[in-house]
């Protein structure tokens, strides 16, 4: 059987025994020089997602999951982020059955360095949504704690994977254009030394009369430590607004 691998200078190639499609969602790499990628596979009639580990000289790591892969669910593209010496992250939505249920997604999932769920971490080492709306963006903040956002605004959960009852579940309010109301769709996380949380989105190819066709509508939040709102920015066809 080929390897999977090829290298070209510093680039490697991975041909992995998926029909269809395979799409990157998230890289990281560790403190060994080990990168980490997230990714989604799309085959007709479903998608896929797992993480996958490559040891410092490109080759699938053998000491992660399945000889250097680990089968997440069915979902979509796949963030990684490193939590603590040796934790992975991954950030996302998936479930575990291709049939529609009224099971919730799971959002997140911590792996141990092994591939492993971790099961301090959530339920049995993974994190489910808190409601059936897609989230639109999270990541993990500088005290590791993890930020999700969906319309209905933005939730804390603590490294255990629990709701921070201490962080105000921040509201993002939509953006009225004339009659019509586009809601917030927040999917970038930036964080300040000083802990401030500032969100970033946009809204495109909408047809409104007020803006015409094929228009942006970019926004910006930002919240302190604790959730509270404290600036919002929200730009169209190059006019700002704050509030």
């Amino acid at each position: 059987m080929a390897s999977p691998i090829r290298r070209s200078a510093r680039v490697v190639f991975l041909e992995l025994p998926v029909p269809g499609q395979t799409v990157a969602g998230g890289l990281a790499v560790d403190s060994e020089s080990r990168v980490l990628l997230g990714v989604r596979h799309d085959i007709p009639g479903d998608s896929t997602s797992e993480v996958i580990r490559l040891t410092a000289t490109g080759a699938l790591d053998p000491a992660f999951g399945s000889r250097g892969r680990v089968a997440l669910g069915h979902g979509g593209a796949v963030a990684i982020e490193l939590r603590r010496p040796g934790a992975i992250v991954a950030l996302g939505s998936w479930s575990h059955s291709a049939a529609v249920t009224a099971d919730l997604p799971v959002m997140a999932a911590q792996l141990l360095p092994g591939g492993r769920l971790d099961t301090t971490f959530g339920k049995g080492g993974e994190l489910l949504a808190t409601t059936r709306l897609p989230s639109s963006g999270s990541a993990l903040d500088c005290q590791g704690d993890l930020l999700v956002a969906n319309s209905e605004g933005v939730k804390r959960f603590g490294p255990d994977g629990r709701l921070d009852p201490t962080f105000r579940t921040t509201s993002i309010p939509p953006v009225a254009v004339g009659a019509v109301t586009v809601p917030a769709t927040l999917g970038e996380f930036a964080f300040s030394p000083s802990g401030t949380i500032v969100m970033g989105g946009f809204a495109g190819a909408f047809r409104i009369p007020a803006l015409g066709s094929g228009r942006s509508i970019v926004r910006a939040v930002a919240i302190d430590r604790a959730g509270n709102r404290s600036r919002v920015v929200v730009r169209q066809v190059g006019a700002a607004r704050s509030s």
